[in-house]
């Protein structure tokens, strides 16, 4: 259980210096964006995503819950895109994720 306490202090601590960074920070996603990968796209300011871009919150597929992401999740997109997403468990790409307003630009 040490060892999972750990890696979640960690973990907040890698994302609080990037949501921290006093700069704007710019995430690019080109191929698959999926659960950690994903959250890790949602800490910056902006997002932009090649066309061949794939993005999930798939922890429900293997029974996981979806607990940070959710949260980022739900300040990019609002509350029904969030619980679509997590929920289903499925990919969306490029075009979808910009037409929610994930990414900026392709």
């Amino acid at each position: 259980m040490a060892d999972v306490d750990n890696w979640i202090s960690e973990l907040g601590k890698f994302y609080k210096a990037i949501r921290e960074f006093p700069k704007p920070t710019v995430m690019a996603v080109n191929g698959y964006a999926v659960g950690a990968g994903f959250q890790l796209s949602l800490l910056g300011d902006i997002r932009i995503s090649a066309e061949q871009a794939k993005y999930g919150m798939l922890e429900v597929n293997v029974g996981i819950p979806c607990i940070t992401g959710s949260a980022l999740l739900w300040h990019v997109v609002g509350a029904a895109r969030t619980l679509d997403l997590i929920l289903s468990g499925r990919m969306i790409d490029a075009y979808e994720a910009q037409s929610m307003g994930i990414t900026r630009e392709l």
